[in-house]
């Protein structure tokens, strides 16, 4: 009780360096004569010291994502003068996959592919509606719209294809409408993709974006 009249004292007379030195050395000795719960002191810790921290086995850690395959560009072969047939679907079969110039998030789930001079995109997860030739020569070009798939009704077409041959001076821009909601009902025709191919005098190869 002593301790406390002093430390008392000490705050009174406005010394609160001797309050803090006994309100330190005596803390302790307080709590043990009155049964109060002492203040724990502060100590300078770093960031997170102390709290309980749990590694991850090897076997729980997320395994690292695998690298996504890139895709070579669609004009890394050059693309010659020469005019040749329509590939016949034996060699559509064993066409590689190639990347479009650029693309949007629209064309997920669409593929490119090139036999020759010869183009094709195919979207067979974008439900169709109708595909037209909105800009540029009809020259070779061709459309599909794949019939319904089993078990999904027999109401809508599963997918839309469009091919062309590719030439210096096109100007192309092919568009993909699907079904939705509007002012002609649930299944009121709206774009879903367009395709643009384009090779500009003076230019070394041609584009191709889907967006």
């Amino acid at each position: 009780m002593r301790r406390l009249a002093a430390l008392l004292a000490a705050c009174a007379s406005g010394s609160a360096f001797v309050a803090l030195a006994l309100a330190t050395s005596g803390g302790a000795a307080y709590a043990e004569e009155t049964g109060a719960t002492a203040a724990p002191t502060p100590s300078a810790a770093a960031p997170g010291a102390g709290a309980p921290t749990t590694a991850l086995a090897p076997s729980d850690a997320p395994a690292p994502a695998a690298p996504a395959t890139k895709l070579p560009p669609f004009e890394s072969e050059a693309f010659g003068d020469e005019t040749s047939k329509s590939p016949t679907p034996e060699e559509w079969k064993t066409a590689k996959e190639l990347a479009p110039t650029r693309r949007s998030a629209r064309a997920d789930g669409c593929h490119v592919y090139r036999v020759r001079e010869w183009v094709r995109v195919s979207c067979p997860d974008k439900v169709t509606a109708s595909m037209s030739l909105l800009g540029g020569a009809p020259t070779g070009i061709s459309f599909w719209i794949d019939p319904p798939r089993e078990g999904d009704g027999g109401k809508l077409p599963a997918g839309g294809e469009v091919q062309f041959p590719v030439k210096k001076g096109d100007r192309r821009v092919v568009q993909l409408l699907t079904f939705g909601k509007g002012y002609e009902g649930p299944f009121t025709q709206l774009p879903a993709l367009v395709v643009q191919e384009l090779w500009l005098e003076g230019a070394a190869a041609p584009v191709l974006v889907l967006y």
